[in-house]
């Protein structure tokens, strides 16, 4: 008979889809874990596509400007995850507008999503629109104060 509980549903095979729900319709709690988890699993390639294709990049950088820090340090994991594997990601994400609310976390986040914002703007795809957006004295902050990961992708970036 059947392949196990939920053979045949589409959320079996896509574990990603009620992440996507609850980004998007959840509580702050719920988006948080969402968040989280959907940035776990943009770190492989595969699923990170599918990810991308569920069009949850607005409402990432909607928790970047709008979010308590625990939701900007989730949103700035997956953003980061997700535009790792991809050019034409990288870009659709800076196109989205996720450029200024990053370098805003590179000012002002808490040591988290500093880090956070630090990796997912070291892309060389990303550098000269962080620039542009006034990241360097956020970055020349960094390289004084930062933890060690942050100092070293802030190195990378300037």
């Amino acid at each position: 008979m059947g392949g196990g509980v939920c053979a045949g549903e589409t959320w079996c095979h896509q574990p990603e889809l009620p992440l996507i729900i609850l980004l998007k319709e959840g509580s702050d709690n719920a988006k948080d874990w969402a968040a989280y988890a959907l940035g776990v699993f943009a770190f492989c390639f595969k699923r990170s596509e599918q990810i991308f294709k569920a069009d949850i990049i607005q409402p990432m950088i909607s928790l970047l400007k709008n979010g308590s820090d625990r939701l900007k340090e989730q949103a700035t994991y997956a953003l980061g995850n997700l535009s790792f594997h991809s050019k034409q990601r990288c870009a659709e994400i800076v196109s989205a507008g996720a450029v200024l609310p990053l370098v805003a976390l590179l000012k002002k986040g808490s040591e988290l999503s500093t880090e956070r914002a630090a990796f997912a703007s070291s892309s060389d795809r990303w550098s000269d629109l962080i620039f542009s957006a006034g990241a360097v004295s956020p970055l020349v902050a960094i390289l004084k104060v930062g933890s060690a990961a942050t100092k070293g992708l802030a190195v990378k970036l300037i």
